[in-house]
């Protein structure tokens, strides 16, 4: 059984999967091309009140909490 969270959940530190992007059509399509794509991994760098730093793949993105909460995460 595989535990879902957004992943505004996750601190520094933390290793998840991505298991999906609930928002509508334009953000989730969006999101999906900036690499949030099911199955792959994600860290979270940096968070605080006004951004979260994200490592996907080889890249860091910087996303503004209520754009991060569309990002779920799981974990087995």
């Amino acid at each position: 059984m595989t535990t879902e969270f957004p992943l505004t959940f996750m601190q520094a530190g933390e290793r998840k999967q991505v298991v999906g992007v609930r928002c509508d059509a334009p953000a989730r399509e969006r999101l999906i091309e900036m690499g949030f794509r099911k199955g792959v991994e994600v860290h979270i760098v940096e968070a605080d009140e006004t951004a979260y730093t994200v490592g996907l793949e080889d890249q860091q993105i910087r996303l503004v909490p209520w754009i991060a909460s569309y990002i779920y995460v799981g974990e087995e």
